[in-house]
């Protein structure tokens, strides 16, 4: 019996090293001491380090960032207020602490020194000594609790936090006075350590997260290092990593139009920054940067053309609603149509004179798949007008928040997709053509899955919008979920199919009308969760607001929806005669319009002002270029796999060794006098390894 114990206990905690070595392992790195003396750095050079130390690679606090002072003085009393969480105050008690409290975004901050940030910030404007000392205090806390933490599954060791850092412990050793502190010297000795750890953890390939602009932070941080440190014998080494890897994200981080490819206005602003730190950087180390400055300007230009007048960007994908971006410059004219084939995007613009305003639309069918921050939105329009994206996306999600993942799905935008089809389904969508003249702009899309092909046509004319949803194919049916924005009201008219959306006191309305063959089945919903439809994330929380369902039959369908202005109580006339039903041969009329399209052939004759026109479509673009960033991201998905640590499931699978430990313990003594016993030790030495195999080769693999 006892032989029979000791083999049981023996492989039951093999089997639990087994389950907990990979993340030890992967954890693991050598400090600074392993990787020669930093604190024998040369004198700071403080001009070239105040450039460093503004590019600045930390998510923005807003409510921080704004009210620097008041945030400093909050963090001297102990605590710091959440206003864009609706939490009202969180105790600071240290690192052990401190990022370990709140949501998970505030975690986020915290860990990549974002208070710290604050209270120099706080320094610099007042020059007031109790927000420096408070500030070094926060950083020897800060340098100790990191030299002792070799694993953490907090944001300590996040990749966007570990990059964010290296600005702001640059900017601390550039301000550090011997004396105006009393522990300097210490102080600046415990930064430079800090400092040589995360260039380890920047410069090793196993902890670079190549697929988002996290692994992008990385390489800067490290290029910030290798400048900084310019005199030390592996800066060179430091440097050339970072701008391999830099070329190599830059194959499939951004198309060659210039648009960040992680499916998010928010993130393009944000990528178009870490592009102008890229060629700053590389101007710093006299690197030739001629090809990050094209990609830059093209940013810069796709920046502009998404930037609305009163400087907000459409809601697609992860981006912050209430967030202003001052890139477009007031005076600047827009082109109608301008469209992007390889990133998946086409955004249209038109002068509403007799509204006092324009008419800013985007069409998004971005997909790649081995990029970050993707929804299910594929086909999706984003509409604004006066101050107001009428109907668009959900917004940023906060993450840790309940409904998360139904957020990312189909039903958070307005693209048609199959009834109960996953976020993850298998599908491509591609261009099928485009064009534009006068006040008239028109895009074609097609998706296909493996149980339908979906086609959406997009004309924006004057005042309105026309929507074509065709379905082929639909055996399960198909629906779109037209959400519509905080403060917005949605009401019936009396025409049948016809809604009404207004904004306060704001004359301008929203008429929407939809026909179809058959006819749809249409229902209001407000802030629903199965199917997530109806909801706006405001300042990181999730508001209810009203949404339409629009249910189509299966098989094949057609559906049409006017979205068109008005600044009357009067109801426009909504669609009322269509003929044809395939996508390269209808013909349809609105109040004023006659629209149809032969094959590759659209015309349109104006029955108010007596004009028409007709044009021919232009085709789809060569998208080898589209492959070509499919095959690169594939490339760097080899070359630099994600570990994932499943820490969760890892400890799932301790708990059951350890039950399993119990049962056999159990049988032990239940057995010891009987005939089995002898099967018991065969047993224990089949049985733990076959579950070892199984945890690592099948319950671990996600």
């Amino acid at each position: 019996m006892l032989r029979v114990v000791a083999v049981s206990i023996l492989l039951a905690l093999l089997s639990i090293i087994s389950i907990w070595w990979p993340v030890l392992q992967h954890q693991y790195y050598p400090r600074s001491s392993a990787q020669g003396d930093w604190t024998l750095a040369s004198d700071l050079k403080k001009e070239l380090w105040a450039e460093l130390a503004a590019v600045q690679l930390g998510i923005e606090v807003p409510a921080w960032e704004q009210n620097v002072i008041a945030t400093a003085d909050q963090i001297l009393s102990g605590y710091i207020s959440l206003p864009e969480f609706a939490v009202q105050q969180l105790p600071l008690r240290g690192f052990a602490i401190d990022h370990q409290q709140g949501p998970a975004t505030f975690q986020l901050a915290i860990a990549s020194l974002k208070l710290e940030d604050v209270l120099l910030t706080a320094y610099q404007q007042s020059y007031r000594q109790h927000y420096l000392d408070t500030a070094a205090a926060r950083f020897a806390d800060f340098f100790a609790y990191h030299r002792h933490s070799y694993f953490s599954e907090t944001f300590l060791r996040n990749d966007h936090a570990v990059a964010a850092r290296v600005s702001v412990v640059l900017r601390l050793l550039n301000i550090i006075d011997n004396k105006q502190l009393h522990n300097a010297a210490e102080l600046r000795q415990a930064a430079l350590e800090f400092l040589a750890d995360t260039a380890v953890l920047l410069r090793e390939d196993r902890f670079y997260t190549a697929r988002t602009n996290h692994g992008y932070t990385q390489n800067l941080a490290l290029l910030q290092l290798a400048t900084a440190f310019a005199d030390r014998p592996d800066a060179k080494k430091l440097r050339d990593i970072a701008i391999t890897r830099i070329r190599q994200q830059l194959a499939y981080y951004l198309s060659p139009e210039g648009i960040v490819l992680e499916h998010s206005a928010g993130y393009h602003i944000f990528g178009e920054k870490l592009l102008g730190y890229t060629e700053k950087l590389m101007q710093l180390n006299q690197l030739d940067s001629s090809d990050i400055t094209k990609l830059y300007q093209a940013a810069q230009q796709y920046s502009r053309l998404i930037t609305r007048p009163d400087l907000s960007v459409p809601s697609y994908g992860n981006t912050e609603l209430d967030v202003k971006v001052p890139y477009r410059a007031a005076s600047e004219t827009q082109p109608p149509l301008a469209v992007f084939p390889v990133a998946g995007y086409a955004v249209f613009q038109q002068q509403m004179p007799k509204f006092g305003s324009s008419l800013h639309a985007v069409l998004a069918w971005s997909y790649f798949k081995n990029n970050g921050h993707k929804h299910a939105d594929e086909m999706s329009l984003y509409l604004w007008a006066k101050g107001i994206e009428w109907t668009g996306g959900f917004g940023y999600w906060p993450y840790g928040y309940a409904g998360m993942e139904q957020a990312y799905g189909w039903s958070s935008s307005n693209a048609p997709h199959l009834v109960a089809e996953t976020k993850n389904s298998q599908r491509e969508t591609r261009l099928d053509g485009f064009a534009t003249q006068d006040n008239f702009s028109y895009v074609a899309l097609t998706r296909k899955t493996a149980a339908a092909t979906l086609n959406r046509q997009l004309i924006v004319l004057d005042n309105q919008l026309l929507v074509l949803d065709f379905a082929d194919s639909a055996q399960a049916g198909i629906a779109t979920y037209w959400n519509f924005p905080a403060g917005v009201s949605m009401t019936a008219t009396a025409q049948a199919l016809q809604f009404k959306l207004s904004a306060g006191a704001e004359p301008l309305q929203l008429y929407i009308s939809l026909w179809g063959s058959p006819m749809p089945e249409v229902a209001t919903v407000h802030g629903q969760m199965s199917p997530a439809a109806g909801w706006n994330v405001l300042r990181n929380q999730p508001t209810a607001t009203d949404a339409l369902a629009v249910h189509q039959a299966k098989g094949q369908s057609l559906t049409v929806t006017q979205l068109q202005f008005s600044d009357t109580e009067k109801s426009t006339a909504p669609v009322v005669v269509t003929t044809g039903g395939t996508t390269d041969h209808w013909q349809l009329t609105t109040d004023c319009y006659q629209l149809s399209r032969q094959q590759d052939k659209l015309s349109y004759q104006n029955s108010c002002s007596q004009h028409s026109g007709s044009f021919q479509l232009k085709p789809q673009s060569d998208l080898s270029a589209y492959q070509a960033i499919v095959d690169a991201s594939e490339q760097a998905k080899q070359r630099y796999p994600y570990f994932k640590a499943l820490v969760k499931y890892r400890l799932y699978a301790t708990a059951a060794a350890l039950a399993l430990l119990a049962c056999a313990l159990l049988l032990a003594f239940l057995l010891r006098r009987h005939v089995l016993r002898r099967w018991l030790l065969l047993v224990n030495l089949l049985g733990w390894p076959a579950f070892s195999c199984w945890v690592l080769m099948f319950y671990l693999v996600v």
